[in-house]
């Protein structure tokens, strides 16, 4: 049973991070226990569950009467994201140096990712993008090998992922993420400290100063949402409102 139980929140989190991340559920907008618990069929312990691990990730907020919101992502909130980011990425590098650098298996899958970045480009493949970006970043920080910072990045990496999404409408932005990469690959490769701080603060920062110019462009977050996904399979819905009723 409480295996059940463990496997449904899982079900009901992967579910609820997609939908925040891709903004099928926009800053702001109320999710509701019940309304999960209808809409997915299975019992609100279990999406109680979901939604204090998203709380946990930053993803969802408390709002008024007990309730929950998606969490508000303004130019300041992805500005700090990364920020943090950029502080531990840059410490890992400096913990990867400080042990030899790179091993060459690591070397390899770093280029490997990178191989498969460039490719999903070329396939024009959103979800693979992402997804190698992410990898690219998390394989440094679990090269470094301290645990505490790995799970924070799992932390920060979440809650970027809409940041991440923003910059779908931004097709031109992809390419700057490929050189960007491989001037981190190449300061791993000539274990120059000061080019590798330079290489992700100037990438981390440069993300910012992008998602800033597209939220400014951007009248409302569920306008990126229809745009991104108005050719997407139907779900069933994301509303999570209707129909509430109090305990």
């Amino acid at each position: 049973m409480e295996s059940e139980k463990g496997n449904l929140a899982e079900k009901a989190y992967l579910r609820l991070r997609d939908d925040i991340q891709q903004f099928r559920l926009v800053p702001g907008e109320p999710v509701s226990d019940y309304c999960l618990s209808q809409q997915m069929h299975m019992s609100r312990t279990p999406i109680r569950l979901a939604l204090l691990r998203l709380e946990q990730e930053g993803l969802v907020e408390a709002a008024a009467n007990r309730k929950m919101k998606v969490s508000r992502l303004s130019v300041s909130d992805i500005r700090e994201i990364y920020e943090a980011r950029e502080a531990i990425e840059c410490k890992a590098a400096q913990l990867i140096l400080k042990r030899g650098g790179l091993t060459s298996d690591q070397s390899r899958e770093l280029g490997e990712i990178h191989a498969a970045l460039i490719q999903s480009i070329a396939e024009k493949n959103l979800e693979k993008n992402f997804a190698m970006d992410s990898m690219f970043h998390l394989r440094i920080m679990e090269y470094a090998g301290n645990g505490h910072m790995i799970s924070y990045f799992h932390k920060l990496s979440s809650q970027s992922m809409r940041a991440r999404y923003i910059s779908a409408v931004s097709p031109e932005w992809y390419e700057k993420t490929i050189s960007d990469h491989e001037r981190i690959l190449r300061a791993f490769a000539v274990q120059d400290q000061r080019q590798l701080y330079q290489a992700i603060e100037k990438h981390l920062e440069d993300s910012v100063e992008n998602y800033r110019r597209l939220l400014s462009g951007l009248p409302d977050y569920a306008v990126l949402g229809l745009s991104l996904f108005k050719d997407a399979p139907e779900r069933g819905g994301s509303d999570y409102r209707t129909h509430e009723r109090e305990d």
